[in-house]
């Protein structure tokens, strides 16, 4: 149900949020958990190279500390998500609830959390570095090599690959199939924000360049083969559904 509301983003999904170092270079990853059980979530294309047994690296209190893949699943090439472990998860023990999962509602608005450019939120209280929260409103659905990919309204960055999308409201599963709206403080009626996707990338809006100016010569020097692949503003998100259907097999 359309509700236009954004989401109210609180220290749960904040401190479940981090950096991730890989031979691909940073990204973000997120801390899932599912009927007890926390995996960390990322996007396929950071795992690609990454074998159980490789590091990966986390921003912590000291920058970058190697942490070893104990364990992971990478999704299908066009999904572009991975599921992996490694150890010390969970690595916020006090938080015993399982993620909240929400829906995508067209026109709503969504925040997502990640690192863009390696950047982070300075806040040294925290064991690890706080992301970066940015918005777009969700435009719809689209097929890409026969996958379903979301489409938010925003300006993605390099960086924020495989960090979490939330959407304004979401349910915690009962295992009876029932889903109940979570509450995030006793008493405080505003709901928790649902977990829907995770961002892969973005679409490129390729302009052809007919002139390029020449810093040697002081002319423009025209060309037939410059094009130019700019942010189109379009943020392709995976369904937080197939990260489910992978977990469920993990």
């Amino acid at each position: 149900m359309y509700s236009g509301l954004w989401p109210r983003i609180k220290a749960r999904q904040l401190d479940s949020c981090y950096l991730l170092g890989t031979p691909e270079g940073n990204g973000t990853c997120f801390e899932l958990r599912v009927q007890g059980r926390s995996v960390l979530v990322t996007a396929r294309h950071l795992l690609q190279r990454t074998m159980v047994g490789d590091n990966v690296r986390f921003l912590g209190p000291r920058g970058l500390e190697s942490k070893e893949v104990t364990s992971l699943v990478l999704g299908e090439l066009e999904d572009d998500i991975a599921v992996f472990e490694v150890p010390g998860l969970p690595f916020q023990p006090h938080r015993t609830k399982d993620t909240a999962i929400g829906s995508f509602e067209i026109g709503d608005p969504h925040l997502f959390l990640g690192f863009p450019h390696g950047l982070h939120h300075e806040s040294y209280s925290r064991p690890f570095r706080l992301p970066l929260v940015k918005g777009g409103i969700y435009s719809g659905s689209i097929s890409i090599r026969e996958a379903r990919v979301h489409i938010l309204d925003g300006i993605n960055n390099p960086g924020f690959s495989g960090g979490p999308v939330y959407c304004h409201t979401g349910y915690q599963n009962e295992g009876d199939g029932s889903m109940t709206a979570r509450i995030s403080l006793a008493g405080n009626r505003r709901q928790e924000p649902g977990l829907v996707g995770v961002i892969s990338g973005y679409h490129f809006e390729t302009k052809n360049v007919g002139r390029v100016y020449s810093d040697k010569t002081g002319e423009e020097v025209p060309t037939d083969h410059y094009y130019v692949k700019g942010n189109s503003g379009m943020i392709y998100v995976t369904d937080i559904e197939k990260v489910l259907d992978i977990v469920a097999k993990f």
